[in-house]
């Protein structure tokens, strides 16, 4: 989990998830929680966190393409 940044072990993937949610939502779930909860509540979170991120670095680097060609097209 140290060199790689995730885990696929479900007891420390529900400790993980509960820190994501407690830190967006400031609430206190328990990673026993977890399971309990809605899919949609789950991806929301994880779009909040990481994905989200990611998403709109893509999102850069597409506007960044676009500003180059038009520049080169005028």
């Amino acid at each position: 989990m140290a060199k790689q940044g995730a885990t696929s072990h479900p007891l420390l993937s529900s400790i993980l998830l509960a820190q994501q949610i407690n830190r967006v939502c400031g609430t206190a779930i328990g990673p026993w929680d977890v399971d309990d909860l809605p899919d949609v509540w789950i991806d929301a979170i994880g779009a909040m966190t990481g994905e989200l991120d990611e998403i709109r670095a893509g999102l850069q680097r597409v506007k960044a393409a676009q500003d180059r060609y038009r520049a080169r097209h005028k």
